[in-house]
C-alpha cells in the first residue's frame, strides 16, 4: 500500500525535479497530507490562500512569466471546479501550470457523499493529461511536454497524516532548457504586391523574445504595429504606427494592405477580428499553437532565436510613405483631442502612463484599458507591460497581475471597475510585490458595450465606490476626478473617475476624424 504522506512526498520530489519554485496550497482536509509536508520544507517558495479560484490565476501567472512550471494545490471537491477558469487561460496562454487536486478514495465517486464530485478528467482537453491516482495506488511520473495545463489527481484516506517520517528530497534541480531550435525558412513571395503595403504586427511577448523579435522589426520593409504587451511600443528605431487601430481598420478597408503578419500572441486590435472576414493574406508567427483565426498560416516557431526576415519585397514605396505620413497627421490629430477633453477616459489613461514609475512592471486587465493604453499612453518611456489574454476572460485579472510580477519588484495595475469587482480577493498576494499602485477606472460598468450597443442593459451599471475595499485590504485610497499629482504611497489604491460627457465627446470626435482618412 502506499501511504499518503508517501505519495504526497514523492509527487513534491517530482515537482522540484522538473525545476517548480513556486506552489500555491489552498488548505482543506483532504489536502492535509501537503499541506503537513509543505510546512516543513525550504525547496519551495509556498504561497497559502483561502480562494482557489484566485489561486489558480496567481499560479497561472506565476508559470506564464516565468516560463517554468508552477503550481497549485486544493481540497477536494467544488474546490477543483474553482481553478477551471484559469487552466483555461494557462492553456491558451502556453503557461506550464500544474494543477493537483485532492479526492476522496475513488469507490464514493457518484454516490453523493460529502465533498465528493468526479473530478477525474473534470479539465477536459484544457489538460493535456490527468493523471488520476487511487487510495493504496503507486504514484507514476507523468510525461508532460509542457505546453499545455497538467492535472494529477490524488485520492486520500483517512487517518490523512498517516506517518511521521521527517520531510526529504534527494532529487536534484532539473530546470527547463530554453535553448531555441532553428526556425525553418519561410516563402515570404506572398507579400509580393506592387500596388499596397504589407503591415507587421506585434502582439505580446515574453520578454526573452523582445530582442530577436525586434531584430525582426527593424528588417520589416512595410508598417509596423506594436501592442503595447509586446515591451516593443515606445520603439525609436524603427518607424511604428502610433495613431491608434482605427487608423489600422481603415487603411484594411480602403484596400491598401498587401498582407498581414502578426509576430507573438493574438493581437488584441479589431483589425485581428476583421481580417476574419477580409481577403488579405494573413500569417502568425508565434510560439504558441494559435492563430486567433480560422483562416490564414500559422507558423509555430521560437521567437527567442533568429528570426528570418523578407528581403526585397515588391510593394508600393510611394504608398508606405504616404501612409506613415498620414499616421504622424492622425497621431497629432488624435493629441489634440486629447488636449481638448482632459477629463475623458483616453486622457485619463495618458496621463496615468506618465504617473507609472518607470521601474514598476504594468498590467493592463482586461479589455478597454488595454486597448486605451495602446491607442493613448505615452511614448516617452519604454513600459514593461503583462496582460492576460488567453481566452479573454475579465476574471482573474488581480491575482494574474501579482503572479506575473516578479517577486519583490513592483507592480502598477490599470483596470476597470468590473475587472476588479470580479477579483477583489486577488489582493491576497499583494504581500508578494514591493510596491502596489492599483489605477481603478471606475465608469460605473461595463462602458466598452457603450460604443457597440444602445442598450444600457449591457452596461451593468451601478454606484460603486472603492475606497471601503482599499480599506479592506490596507490600501491608502484617493480619488482622482480632475488631473493632478499623485499622493505618493507604497500601496494604494487611485479610483479614478472620467467624465462622462468628455468621454463620449471623445469618441465621437475620434471615430470622426478618421472617417476622412483617404
Amino acid at each position: 500500500m502506499y501511504g499518503n504522506l508517501l505519495k504526497a512526498r514523492q509527487m513534491l520530489t517530482w515537482l522540484k525535479g522538473i525545476g517548480v519554485k513556486d506552489i500555491c496550497i489552498c488548505p482543506g482536509g483532504r489536502n492535509a497530507p501537503f499541506v503537513h509536508l509543505l510546512a516543513q520544507q525550504q525547496d519551495f517558495r509556498v504561497v497559502s490562500a483561502f480562494d482557489e479560484r484566485a489561486a489558480g490565476f496567481f499560479i497561472f501567472g506565476r508559470s506564464y512569466n516565468q516560463r517554468r512550471p508552477a503550481a497549485v494545490i486544493t481540497t477536494s471537491g467544488t474546490a477543483v471546479a474553482e481553478l477551471f477558469p484559469s487552466v483555461i487561460e494557462a492553456m491558451y496562454m502556453g503557461a506550464p501550470m500544474i494543477v493537483i487536486t485532492a479526492d476522496r478514495p475513488r469507490s464514493l465517486r457518484g454516490t453523493g457523499s460529502p465533498q465528493v464530485i468526479d473530478q477525474k478528467n473534470i479539465f477536459g482537453h484544457y489538460v493535456e493529461a490527468c493523471l488520476d491516482i487511487d487510495v493504496g495506488e503507486a504514484w507514476s511520473v507523468p510525461q508532460w511536454s509542457q505546453k499545455k495545463p497538467l492535472h494529477i489527481n490524488v485520492g486520500f484516506e483517512e487517518p490523512l497524516i498517516d506517518d511521521n517520517d521527517d520531510f526529504s528530497m534527494s532529487c536534484e534541480d532539473v530546470l527547463i532548457s530554453s535553448e531555441p531550435s532553428k526556425n525553418a525558412s519561410i516563402d515570404w513571395t506572398f507579400l509580393n504586391d506592387p500596388q499596397r503595403v504589407p503591415l507587421l504586427v506585434a502582439g505580446p511577448l515574453h520578454s526573452e523574445e523582445v530582442p530577436s523579435v525586434r531584430e525582426f522589426c527593424q528588417k520589416w520593409p512595410g508598417l509596423l504595429y506594436a501592442e503595447g504587451a509586446s515591451g516593443l511600443r515606445e520603439l525609436t528605431d524603427v518607424p511604428r504606427l502610433r495613431s491608434g487601430e482605427k487608423f489600422l481598420s481603415q487603411l484594411l478597408k480602403n484596400n491598401q494592405l498587401s498582407a498581414v503578419v502578426r509576430v507573438g500572441g493574438v493581437p488584441t486590435l479589431k483589425l485581428w477580428r476583421e481580417l476574419e472576414k477580409a481577403t488579405v493574406p494573413v500569417m502568425s508567427l508565434s510560439s504558441r499553437s494559435f492563430s486567433g483565426l480560422s483562416r490564414g498560416q500559422l507558423v509555430e516557431q521560437s521567437l527567442v532565436s533568429e528570426m528570418q526576415a523578407p528581403e526585397r519585397i515588391k510593394m508600393n514605396v510611394g504608398l508606405l510613405k504616404e501612409m506613415r505620413a498620414h499616421d504622424e497627421k492622425y497621431f497629432k490629430h488624435v493629441q489634440e483631442l486629447i488636449a481638448q477633453y482632459p477629463l475623458s477616459e483616453p486622457a485619463w489613461v495618458q496621463r496615468i502612463s506618465q504617473w507609472v514609475p518607470s521601474y514598476h512592471n504594468i498590467y493592463l486587465g482586461n479589455s478597454l484599458p488595454i486597448r486605451e493604453w495602446d491607442g493613448f499612453a505615452s511614448y516617452e518611456q519604454t513600459k514593461h507591460v503583462f496582460v492576460n489574454r488567453g481566452a479573454n476572460g475579465i476574471d482573474g485579472q488581480v491575482a494574474s497581475a501579482l503572479g506575473m510580477t516578479p517577486a519583490g519588484q513592483s507592480l502598477s495595475l490599470v483596470m476597470g471597475d468590473l475587472t476588479l469587482l470580479y477579483d477583489a480577493t486577488g489582493l491576497w498576494f499583494q504581500s508578494h510585490v514591493n510596491e502596489l499602485h492599483m489605477f481603478v477606472i471606475n465608469n460605473n460598468g461595463g462602458r466598452i458595450f457603450e460604443r457597440l450597443f444602445a442598450n444600457s442593459a449591457f452596461y451593468n451599471s451601478h454606484q460603486v465606490s472603492f475606497a471601503g475595499l482599499a480599506a479592506m485590504w490596507n490600501l491608502s485610497w484617493q480619488k482622482l476626478d480632475v488631473p493632478m499629482d499623485l499622493k505618493k504611497s507604497k500601496r494604494a489604491l487611485y479610483e479614478v473617475l472620467p467624465d462622462a460627457q468628455q468621454t463620449s465627446d471623445f469618441w465621437k470626435a475620434y471615430d470622426q476624424l478618421f472617417k476622412s482618412l483617404c
